[in-house]
């Protein structure tokens, strides 16, 4: 995992943190890289999956 990205919203953060790690992440990884509780991302994650930014496989993210 890569370290927290600094100076973007939290969209834009999650897409980083996403797309820095190419296996796919969870939601509790996301979470602890931006050092928040998973609740508070999960609906900017719902809005990038909305807008086709990031796929789910099974319980990681991907960059879509």
């Amino acid at each position: 995992m890569k370290a927290k990205a600094s100076g973007l919203t939290d969209k834009e953060k999650n897409l980083s943190i996403i797309k820095d790690n190419p296996e796919g992440i969870t939601l509790p990884e996301i979470a602890y890289i931006m050092e928040v509780a998973s609740i508070s991302i999960s609906r900017e994650i719902k809005k990038l999956l909305k807008k086709d930014r990031i796929k789910k496989k099974r319980n990681k993210y991907l960059s879509g």
